[in-house]
């Protein structure tokens, strides 16, 4: 049998000859599980690294292993939510803290956290993900204490993506193949029913289904129209002298603002935007103009050109003719 490519390059990642990360060759992992679907031999091999007598290996494959969570999406996230894998996590934990952690049960517990304040809480599968939630109160139950975690840079913490309705069907697709490949995996009667059932759903796929995933874009486009709206109020609400990077919520909001008008304008080019296209061209001008209002405050100008205003005004109860 030929060697795993996957578990070749995890191995490299890990090698105890390493003495730091290697940024490249853990996203070529990331890459090479995503392409290959090898998303439980892929979580198996590096928790047994976790496990390592030699800390430093440890190490590597706790960084190695929060590169996989943040770019190989639910597959992968669905093998960290295993009981069998969050035991093998945690292995080395004593029943009772001790005073002071060691560096790998430090990271264990802060990539923990990360997950159970990020892809528990914002993810479209995270009734999948309770098992991460069940072992941070198991420990919190024991006395580990959580350190705090800084979630603004987190790719984890930023917000999702906008997916149009074939996006997210093929997405639901790949989920469903990775959660039939473990109930098959695992081969008990219940998993096996399990499997049965997912196997229809996923036979299932009718005009029905493309009207619950279109749904699910208007309501996304919903709150992404409401997040541009009150980007637009704080903004305008800007007092004189004050700088626009200092208002509360306003960078998240903006970045989750410019990040939509990405995918947006990604959407227009492409044949699925054709219903919603007024739409979607409405939500990028109204992005557009905020990022105009935005760079007039950061210039010291009032956010509303006066001139357009007083435009806006003189026009006021002209009839069109």
């Amino acid at each position: 049998m030929s060697p795993n490519p996957v578990l070749i390059l995890i191995a490299r990642a890990c090698d105890p000859r390493n003495i730091s990360p290697n940024l490249p060759l853990n996203l070529e992992v990331c890459d090479l599980v995503n392409q290959k679907e090898k998303s439980y031999e892929a979580s198996r091999t590096i928790v047994r690294y976790v496990n390592s007598r030699d800390s430093n290996v440890s190490m590597l494959a706790l960084t190695l292993l929060d590169n996989c969570v943040k770019n190989c999406g639910h597959p992968f996230h669905l093998q960290c939510a295993s009981k069998e894998f969050l035991n093998d996590l945690v292995k080395k934990f004593p029943e009772h803290p001790p005073t002071l952690y060691t560096p790998i049960q430090q990271k264990t517990l802060e990539l923990l956290q990360e997950w159970r304040l990020t892809i528990c809480v914002n993810s479209r599968y995270k009734n999948e993900l309770v098992h991460i939630l069940d072992m941070c109160r198991l420990l919190h139950f024991k006395g580990y204490r959580f350190p705090r975690v800084s979630l603004e840079n987190s790719a984890l913490a930023q917000p999702g993506m906008l997916k149009s309705a074939d996006e997210l069907a093929a997405e639901d697709q790949a989920v469903n193949a990775a959660k039939l490949q473990e109930y098959l995996r695992r081969g008990s009667p219940e998993d096996l029913r399990k499997a049965n059932d997912l196997m229809q759903v996923m036979a299932g796929y009718t005009s029905d289904s493309s009207d619950k995933y279109e749904k699910e874009v208007e309501k996304e486009l919903d709150v992404i129209q409401d997040d541009i709206i009150m980007l637009n109020e704080i903004v305008n609400a800007l007092n004189p002298g004050e700088k626009v990077e200092d208002l509360q919520d306003f960078q998240p909001m903006m970045s989750k603002c410019k990040a939509a008008q990405v995918k947006i304008q990604k959407m227009l080019t492409e044949d699925e935007a054709v219903e919603n296209m007024d739409r979607l061209l409405m939500l990028n001008d109204m992005v557009v103009e905020v990022e105009h209002k935005v760079q007039r405050a950061k210039e010291g100008k009032p956010p509303v050109d006066p001139d357009q205003a007083a435009l806006g005004h003189s026009n006021e109860g002209e009839i069109d003719g």
